[in-house]
């Protein structure tokens, strides 16, 4: 079922009689005609004027002050060489912009609710109203040229009706008249509450609405305002654009949600941007991104997977010679952010091989040249990699990455260099590091170097569990002073990696979460 049988058009079903519809695009928004709204601005936007018994009076003299009887005096009072009524006047107003009494309904509730789905994601209203309740509304001939003003406007004392008219189909308004099958209403000055149904729709439905009404119901911006005057007036400045279908677009406005963190919204604007361009390899980078920005890693590895192949296919990457920097970086980029994502999906092998790849090519940044070692240093050392991660610390550090020192730290006390371990954790201390864990591993290697002393040590294989990094570092003591003994010394684990890197303009992915921490356990053994 479409979300227009689903939302509406069973809801319409309800409605009995002659129906006319109205659609509004906030559902916070009075049913007011055009010219309530221009004399409540006048009052400074007080809406309580239009409670007060002297708002009937302003409200006609309005229309006959400041509309009418300008225009006529610029000779708009005539078609055809004939003089035309207040009614058909004010009707050639309103089909022009002016701001009249005339409030525009519909006998087609899909054209209502087209309105109603207008720009924005606020809840938006469709307004019905039986016309054939002649209790409260009578028909009044367009053609009928006798009526003043102040009659068409003012009720008799006692007098419930409103008045409804079709206006003729004529001039250069005639095309949209006919395909939206309006219908005015007139508020004199208002249309009592209790007349009125309504039809709410959700603000989340509307872009889907405005989609099945163009596909299914031919009804769209295009067929309702033909006219030049109507499409002109659907243009204009203050008028919200219109989607259009364009891979640009989209990736834009995927970028813009991805600046706020609503990933979800970019991966829908993403999804539409590779619909329309499916060889795009930036767009699936950048949904990628925000799939890792959800922790979908698994969609991300995939992504990612695509955006390398289609530049490969465009022979963008290949042997770097045909590529500018950007485009080197970017390649960079691609490789690093699926590393960090196979690293969280355990993949160590493959994230090392991303990493290795990314390496070869220019980063934007001595900033991004460290994220990238750092993180390749954390992986290293998972896999036991110790002196390559131990290099790629020390990049890291030179480059400036916060955290490398701290890791570093952490390697050389798991291979049983003690003091150099211990050396990392007070530099970084000297350079103001509040990190988590620092004080506890310093104050914990101190503690192992004065349990060992001027003795000879061994340093076993370190035993892991699984993926997470080490569980326990045996250390064999020789020669310990007073006899054979067991200590343990529980320590931090390493910091996390540094989160993906966007696109250009665009933040990068949060870091990921450190690893668990392990255990240094000392075996005193007696020469």
């Amino acid at each position: 079922m479409s979300v227009v049988e689903r939302a509406y058009l069973g809801r319409v079903r309800e409605f009995l009689g002659e129906c006319a519809f109205r659609g509004q695009a906030d559902s916070s928004w009075d049913l007011h005609s055009a010219a309530t709204r221009r004399i409540i601005r006048y009052f400074n936007g007080d809406e309580t004027v239009t409670k007060t018994p002297q708002f009937a009076r302003i409200f006609a003299a309005y229309h006959r002050a400041i509309l009418l009887e300008p225009a006529r005096a610029q000779g708009l009072g005539r078609d055809a060489g004939q003089s035309i009524s207040d009614l058909q006047l004010l009707a050639k107003l309103q089909q022009n912009g002016a701001a009249t009494g005339l409030i525009d309904f519909s006998w087609d509730p899909l054209v209502a609710l087209w309105f109603a789905c207008d720009g924005g994601t606020r809840d938006g209203k469709v307004f019905v109203l039986d016309l054939g309740d002649r209790r409260n509304f009578r028909r009044m001939p367009f053609d009928q040229g006798v009526n003043g003003v102040e009659e068409i406007l003012l009720q008799p004392d006692g007098e419930q009706e409103q008045i409804f008219f079709e206006a003729a189909a004529q001039g250069e308004g005639a095309v949209r008249v006919l395909r939206q099958r309006g219908v005015f209403v007139i508020g004199r000055p208002s249309i009592p509450e209790g007349v009125i149904g309504t039809i709410e729709i959700r603000g989340s439905d509307k872009e889907e609405i405005r989609e099945e009404l163009e596909a299914d119901y031919d009804i769209s911006e295009r067929t309702l305002f033909a006219d030049v005057q109507g499409f002109s007036a659907a243009n204009s400045v203050q008028s919200p654009m219109r989607q259009i279908e364009d891979t640009e677009l989209f990736l834009l406005k995927g970028m813009q949600a991805a600046r706020i963190r609503n990933y979800a919204s970019a991966i829908a604007h993403y999804d539409k941007s590779i619909e329309l361009a499916p060889e795009s390899g930036e767009a699936y980078f950048l949904r990628g991104n925000a799939k890792a920005g959800l922790s979908d890693y698994t969609g991300a590895s995939r992504d990612y997977d695509v955006a390398v192949q289609l530049r490969t296919q465009r022979g963008i990457d290949g042997d770097g010679s045909e590529a500018d920097e950007t485009e080197l970086s970017t390649r960079s980029a691609i490789y690093y952010n699926r590393g960090n994502v196979r690293a969280e999906l355990g993949d160590l092998e493959g994230a090392l091989a991303d990493y290795n790849e990314a390496a070869r090519w220019p980063r934007r940044s001595d900033l991004e040249s460290a994220q990238l070692f750092y993180n390749r240093g954390n992986v290293n050392a998972l896999l036991l990699n110790s002196d390559d991660a131990d290099h790629d610390f020390q990049k890291a550090i030179g480059l400036g990455e916060k955290n490398a020192l701290y890791n570093r730290g952490n390697l050389l006390t798991s291979t049983g260099r003690f003091e150099e371990a211990l050396q990392c954790y007070e530099e970084q201390v000297e350079k103001g590091k509040d990190q988590f864990g620092l004080e506890f591993n310093r104050i914990a290697v101190e503690g192992i170097l004065r349990r060992i002393g001027g003795a000879s040590y061994e340093v076993h294989s370190p035993r892991r569990d699984g993926a997470k990094g080490w569980k326990a570092i045996d250390v064999t003591v020789y020669g310990a002073v007073g006899g054979t003994y067991k200590d343990f010394f529980n320590l931090y684990g390493n910091s996390g990696n540094t989160g993906n890197l966007g696109g250009i303009g665009i933040p990068g992915g949060d870091g990921y979460a450190g690893k668990e921490g392990f255990v240094v356990i000392l075996k005193g053994e007696k020469s």
